[in-house]
């Protein structure tokens, strides 16, 4: 029973977060979505910023150690053919799973929203928790791309991965759904044509000139 309410809390705060935004849901308006006393959310997670974690860490954590899995996988290839990775091949790694798991689990939309919102707004806690279960899985995908693209400037490149970060999570938002501009219908929204998509829009943009003056 506990499990349960605790799975209960966690979904309604996902939903209430991303329509209204953390600041603006308060701990008994998520008590009162979930038919729970206040003191339940205390049990449960201690405080609202206990909360805010738990909802990250329970759909990030697997995400990213499949990432991680993938990610390994393909330096592991590139280093017994005694050769660099490839950027595309690196940024399947991390993209597959995004909208794998994106598709794959319809009712992680509201997290998905609630990514897109967080860390296109004013929320620094949130974003601190997320860059923070991030921050491991960057490192290694920036030392990854700094091997693929050693023309380009390491502090360049880490800028352009900031960027293309944030691509991502805009198109997370909109894989398995039916109602936006972009992907209207079933044959444009898959996860193999999305991953393409986005695959070559991204390695374009890492690849590109350099910008700094002196750079070719």
């Amino acid at each position: 029973m506990q499990c349960d309410t605790k799975i209960k809390l966690l979904d309604h705060a996902e939903r209430l977060f991303a329509e209204k935004g953390i600041r603006a849901t308060s701990i008994r308006d998520l008590a009162s979505a979930a038919k729970v006393n206040v003191a339940a959310v205390n049990y449960h997670f201690g405080s609202k910023d206990g909360l805010m974690t738990q909802v990250i860490e329970r759909r990030l954590v697997p995400l990213n150690q499949v990432r991680e899995e993938r990610l390994t996988l393909v330096l592991s290839i590139a280093e017994s053919e005694g050769r660099q990775p490839k950027i595309e091949d690196l940024l399947r790694a991390l993209i597959e799973p995004t909208f794998e798991f994106a598709a794959r689990l319809p009712e992680s939309q509201p997290f998905l929203e609630l990514v897109g919102r967080a860390m296109s707004g004013t929320d620094a806690q949130f974003r601190e928790i997320f860059h923070r279960q991030f921050e491991p899985l960057f490192q290694i995908l920036d030392t990854a791309t700094q091997s693929a693209l050693p023309h380009i400037p390491p502090q360049e490149l880490r800028c352009r991965l900031y960027f293309a970060m944030g691509s991502l999570h805009s198109a997370m938002r909109m894989v398995g759904r039916k109602d936006t501009v972009l992907f209207p219908t079933s044959e444009t929204s898959n996860v193999p044509v999305v991953t393409e998509m986005v695959l070559n829009f991204i390695a374009s943009g890492l690849r590109a000139p350099c910008t700094r003056e002196g750079k070719a």
